[in-house]
């Protein structure tokens, strides 16, 4: 991912996002079992971030531990397809 870096615990309003990459504006979202019950909250926040200009990538956290190449495949895809 040449050219795009991802700050970690980035302030976004009054948000924070898990992963963010400013250059793209796309922030990435790893949600563990405490997310099950915040899937309103969690809407209403990419629907906000969506307005300011930002992509949510969410993806549990378990797909990042046992999986961490796919889920970095699937961040790439998104970077390269320019997707603003």
């Amino acid at each position: 991912m040449s050219g795009f870096h991802f700050r970690r615990q980035h302030p976004i309003g009054p948000f924070i996002a898990d992963f963010a990459c400013i250059k793209a504006k796309l922030i990435i979202e790893l949600d563990g079992n405490s997310h099950d019950n915040r899937q309103d909250y969690d809407a209403n926040r990419d629907f906000v971030l969506r307005e300011w200009g930002w992509k949510t990538l969410r993806f549990p956290n378990v797909y990042a531990r046992d999986k961490p190449d796919d889920l970095w495949r699937e961040v790439e895809a998104q970077l390269r397809s320019g997707f603003h």
